[in-house]
Order: structure tokens, then C-alpha cells, then sequence
């Protein structure tokens, strides 16, 4: 039960009601009220509650109550509870304590005070005194760890929001880096290329060793090309900014592994919508290094890619059945490659507040599985 009361007796304005305190908690409201309850029962009071100074409105204060019985205190009563200049102090109403306040503060600073009123024709006595101190000052460290919460969950939201910035930075700059080889140093190899063979059909080399010698010139030219290829599609895969994930990283495989006879199975079960760039991206890198490590390390037959998504969330699984190997013992070898790859990939999906859980075993093969959040937003 909420009122407005001022030590001018004048009404709060409606905006005021949601500044009380200042950055105040979902949820915090049912804690307060569940605190005053306890109160009432430990004291036998007939009503608690709490005046808020409300901020930034100086002499305005916001009453949060409880009653226990179907009457509230007398206006005598509320007005010397709503008494600014007495806020911070402990104070008892009467020759007798027919009602007891007791401040609540944060940080060293007064929020408000914590009140109770006795039942009709009944005093409080000391210990009910100690017990509405204490009560006061538990709230105060209640509504400070619970602001501290809510900065702390909104520092993170911050965080996570410019970890994505920085990953979707990062790919424009592979991006742009990939258009640069492909514009740049693959177009002028590939001139040469050119160059050379009309050079040779020609027949205008006058001796078998020269012909020979830029035969070799042109064809380390076009290992150079594609290398440069290889290169550019490791950057940013055209894949997968024009087919999708699945297309992309099924691509990457068959190019990583096929030619070390590794068969390929494809599972997967999409939704029809495409995935959020930023997600696609952390996803196939994680993909592109279990892919990898399966071709260095695994001497694996198979390799099954494992596609779902649904509204909430999207999971990649990269199966094989490879050597396997310890992962806790992998994962300690400082410096390994391994295990920075394992760590890197944990590292990838955390910036967008996924997970990658890694089983492995040898002779069992190893199972990779990065699950990223998808909300109402794609996002």
C-alpha cells in the first residue's frame, strides 16, 4: 500500500512517485514489504511502514506501508512520522512508545525512516526499539546490495553490447582486408599468370631451359593465387554472407577435410530465417576451429555438422570419431596450440553470452557444441 505525503503538507507530483529512491530495483517493493510484515509480526504492532525521501524533490517524502488491522495511524501520528528535521534520528512517540522510527540509510547517507505503531491501548517496549533499529538498518543494506545488483546487471548488458561492437568490427575489418587481396594481389597474380603463358604459347623463349623455368614462375603464380584464396575465405567466407551458416561452414569442411578422405554428414533442423550477422560470424569461427583441429589432430573418418534453432536459441555441433584426447590435460599445456584453440572458442561464444561444452576422450573421438541466445529480436 503506497501514499504520498509531504512535510508541507503538500501533494507529491505524479512523476515524483517512480523517483523514490533513485534507481530503485525491480522487485524491491515486495522485499520492503515482506520486511515490514516481519516487523509487525515480531512486535506486534498495528501498522509498519516506511517514508522514502523521494529525489530529486526536496521536503517530499513517499509512504510505503503495511497495516495489520483495518485502521491507520491517527494524521497526529503520520505528520510526526513524516518530520524531515527528525528523519536520521531514532525516535519514540510519547511518554510511552505508542510508536517507534528508526532511519534507514545507504551508504552513510539517510534514505528515510522505517516506523511502527503500536496496537490501540498497547506500548512497545525496549526490545521492540532494538528490533525496529535493526530492521532499519538490514533495509538499508538490503537496498544498497540490491541497487549494486542492478548496476552491476546493467554495467553487463553494457559490456556484452560492446563486446559485439568490437566482433562486428573486428569482421568488417577481415572484410575489408579480404577485398583488398581479392582486388588488389590476386587480380595483378592472376595478370601475371596471363602474361606468362601468352609469353609461352607464343613460343617466343628462345631456349627449352627458359621455357621451362617460366613455366615454373607461372605455376608458383597460381599456387600464390590460391593460397590468396584460401586466405580470403578464411577472412570473411562470401558463403556466408550470401547462403548462411550452414552453407558456409559445410563448404569449409569439404575444402579442409575432403581431401584427406574424411566423409562429411550434414544434420541439421533451421528455421528459414537467417541469424544476426554478429552471430553467424562467432559461430562459424568457432566451427572453422573445431574443423581445423579435427584435420590436425584428429585423424578422423567422419565428421558430422549438427545445426539447430529455434526462437530462443541456435547450437552448432562438430562430432568426429578421431583419436579423442584429455581435454583437462590439453587445456593446461600453456602455450599449445590446442589448447588456445579450445579457449578461444569458449572466449567467442562468451562475447555474446553463449557457451561451448567440449567431451572428448581417446579412441572416442571428440564432440564440440556452441549454443549462442536468440531473442524475440534476433538478437
Amino acid at each position: 500500500m503506497y501514499d504520498e505525503v509531504s512535510s508541507k503538507q503538500e501533494p507529491a507530483a505524479e512523476s515524483e512517485e517512480i523517483l523514490c529512491p533513485t534507481c530503485w530495483p525491480p522487485g524491491l517493493d515486495e522485499r520492503v514489504q515482506d520486511a515490514l510484515t516481519e516487523l509487525l509480526n515480531r512486535v506486534g504492532g498495528q501498522s509498519a511502514g516506511v517514508n522514502w525521501l523521494v529525489e530529486p524533490t526536496p521536503g517530499t517524502l513517499r509512504l510505503q506501508t503495511e497495516w495489520s488491522v483495518g485502521q491507520s495511524p491517527s494524521a497526529e501520528t503520520l505528520a510526526a512520522l513524516a518530520d524531515l528535521a527528525a528523519l536520521n534520528e531514532i525516535v519514540q512517540g510519547g511518554k510511552v512508545a505508542g510508536w517507534l522510527g528508526a532511519p534507514v540509510e545507504m551508504g552513510g547517507e539517510t534514505a528515510g525512516r522505517l516506523w511502527v505503531v503500536a496496537r490501540p491501548g498497547e506500548r512497545f517496549d525496549k526490545r521492540a526499539a532494538e528490533l525496529t533499529a535493526m530492521t532499519g538498518r538490514q533495509l538499508g543494506l538490503l537496498i544498497a546490495n540490491a541497487r549494486m545488483q542492478s548496476e552491476i546487471e546493467r554495467l553487463k548488458s553494457r559490456r556484452k553490447a560492446l563486446l559485439r561492437r568490437v566482433v562486428v568490427a573486428q569482421d568488417e575489418r577481415c572484410r575489408h582486408f579480404a577485398r583488398e587481396l581479392h582486388d588488389e594481389v590476386c587480380q595483378s597474380l592472376t595478370a601475371l599468370s596471363i602474361d606468362l603463358e601468352a609469353i609461352l604459347v607464343s613460343g617466343q623463349p628462345t631456349s627449352a631451359a627458359l621455357s621451362q623455368r617460366l613455366e615454373h614462375v607461372r605455376n608458383g603464380i597460381l599456387r600464390a593465387v590460391e593460397e590468396a584464396e584460401r586466405i580470403i575465405l578464411g577472412l570473411r567466407p562470401l558463403l556466408l554472407e550470401d547462403l548462411g551458416l550452414v552453407a558456409a561452414l559445410y563448404s569449409y569442411a569439404q575444402q579442409r577435410l575432403s581431401q584427406d578422405g574424411v566423409q562429411i554428414h550434414l544434420e541439421e533442423n533451421l528455421s528459414a530465417r537467417r541469424l544476426p550477422p554478429h552471430l553467424e560470424i562467432i559461430l562459424y569461427r568457432i566451427g572453422q576451429e573445431a574443423l581445423s583441429n579435427v584435420a590436425l589432430h584428429a585423424d578422423a573418418h567422419n565428421v558430422w555438422l549438427g545445426f539447430s534453432c529455434d526462437d530462443r536459441q541456435t547450437t552448432l555441433a562438430v562430432r568426429d570419431d578421431g583419436r579423442g584426447f584429455q581435454i583437462d590435460q590439453t587445456a593446461q599445456v600453456q602455450g599449445g596450440q590446442t589448447g588456445l584453440g579450445l579457449l578461444g572458442m569458449k572466449e567467442r561464444a562468451s562475447l555474446v553470452g553463449g557457451r561451448v561444452e567440449i567431451t572428448s576422450a581417446p579412441g572416442e573421438g571428440t564432440c564440440v557444441v556452441a549454443s549462442v541466445a536468440v531473442n524475440d529480436n534476433g538478437r
